[in-house]
């Protein structure tokens, strides 16, 4: 896909060499570049040219920003009810061809129950998603890494100015702080998420999990209520060359000139060159695009999908 639009050069090279070539001044590619970086990917400009392309439309630089005031979930929640698509909540454990002579494949719950279905298009990282694809189905590419990341939202008065160098006392006026690739730098960036009870809500992005000494140092006045969480975010997203890429056809609806009945599809290859909620819907539609032009290369008059 990113090859048909012309980008796919972009995702083999990293961020800091295109731009060293575009004549970016250098501190600016350190401070503003890598900090963007390092609060949407927690990584620095090392990572490919259009994933930090990405990054940075993100930061403002290019269009508008929105968000859903009761969370961006509602998107897909709103989505799926609009579908009219029968919604099942059973874990998935397998996913195997079928032997009838249908066709299809069979998906197996982690009950044992199995169920036949022409297509199946897996919406989730192969690396974490407990999901056992039989032989023939699994991407033949590298497993991607992935980047662990620590969000800690913390209610406090505010940043330490002590902690943060600021010649006065007390709390500095800045909200957000970003930092530069260094590895005596504890966190990767923090800025203010909302306010509750006269106070701010910080959300604090660092790779390992924060020592309490460190929110004491860094925050005026930090409550002991806390939310953590740590995640797999996204991948190390250096570049790549499209042969490292997985495809979003596993398993061919199409053996040469023969069209088979079906075919598995895996939403989540995008997120090898970059990994956001825009470019993964971006990637939805082109799953959901092969499956259509599928039913219609079979001439199938209707669907079920669940």
């Amino acid at each position: 896909m990113l090859k048909t639009l012309g980008l796919d050069s972009l995702a083999s090279i990293s961020a800091r060499d295109w731009l060293k070539d575009k004549k970016l001044d250098k501190r600016f590619l350190e401070a503003f570049v890598d900090g963007v970086s390092r609060v949407n990917y927690g990584q620095d400009s090392s990572i490919n040219a259009f994933a930090d392309s990405v990054s940075l439309a993100g930061a403002g630089l290019v269009g508008s920003l929105y968000a859903v005031k009761e969370g961006n979930s509602r998107v897909m929640s709103g989505l799926l009810a609009s579908s009219g698509a029968k919604l099942r909540t059973q874990s998935v454990a397998a996913v195997r061809r079928s032997a009838t002579s249908e066709g299809g494949y069979e998906v197996c719950t982690l009950d044992g129950q199995c169920e036949v279905f022409t297509s199946v298009v897996v919406a989730a990282s192969l690396e974490f998603a407990n999901l056992t694809l039989e032989t023939g189905l699994q991407p033949t590419t590298p497993r991607r890494p992935y980047q662990v990341t620590v969000a800690t939202f913390v209610l406090a008065e505010g940043l330490s100015a002590q902690y943060f160098g600021a010649a006065s006392g007390g709390t500095v006026s800045a909200d957000t702080v970003t930092t530069t690739s260094n590895s005596s730098i504890p966190f990767n960036s923090v800025a203010v998420h909302g306010t509750s009870g006269g106070r701010k809500v910080y959300k604090l992005f660092s790779q390992e999990v924060p020592p309490e000494r460190l929110l004491n140092e860094m925050f005026v006045n930090v409550s002991n209520e806390m939310k953590q969480f740590v995640w797999h975010a996204y991948p190390i997203l250096s570049p790549r060359p499209s042969a490292d890429w997985p495809p979003f056809t596993l398993h061919p609806a199409s053996s040469g000139d023969q069209f088979q009945r079906g075919g598995v599809y895996y939403a989540n290859a995008m997120e090898t060159p970059v990994s956001c909620m825009e470019t993964e819907a971006i990637a939805a539609k082109n799953v959901a695009l092969l499956v259509l032009r599928d039913l219609k290369r079979r001439g199938a008059a209707e669907a079920v999908f669940v």
